[in-house]
């Protein structure tokens, strides 16, 4: 089981993936969408994103913290919303974010948690010293 993907070969296909499900947990928030019905479907989709129950598998990379780093990473594309998305489908969104992610990840994998906040510190971090393009 562990040659069912090749990595590096196959890591362009599987971060499209990745991508796909995230983007497709975002769209779920949209005023025509049951606030029910979105996290049923986010709910489902999410599970399908968390690589930490396969990853091991991945000789490669296992000794690397791939797995939890990565999903670490998949977190960090769930914390950034569409701009487009309104002020209210953003909060529907990160009240479901905090209560099916972000805290049962903060309890039960405080680790991966305190990745993710120092990648958000550092992300904002680096925003904040940039220089305006005043262009």
């Amino acid at each position: 089981m562990s040659h069912f993907l090749q990595i590096p070969k196959e890591a362009y296909w599987l971060d499209s993936i990745f991508k796909a499900i995230a983007n497709t947990i975002k769209s779920q928030w949209k005023p025509e969408v049951d606030k029910s019905i979105a996290e049923a479907r986010a709910n489902w989709l999410v599970q399908l994103l968390d690589i930490r129950g396969w990853a091991h598998v991945l000789a490669d990379v296992r000794h690397m913290g791939v797995p939890d780093h990565g999903y670490g990473a998949q977190l960090l594309v769930l914390l950034l919303t569409p701009s487009d998305m309104s002020e209210q489908m953003q909060s529907q969104y990160w009240d479901w974010l905090e209560e099916t992610i972000l805290k049962r990840i903060r309890e039960e994998s405080p680790e991966i948690y305190s990745w993710v906040i120092d990648r958000v510190k550092a992300l904002i971090s680096d925003a904040v010293s940039r220089p305006l393009d005043r262009g």
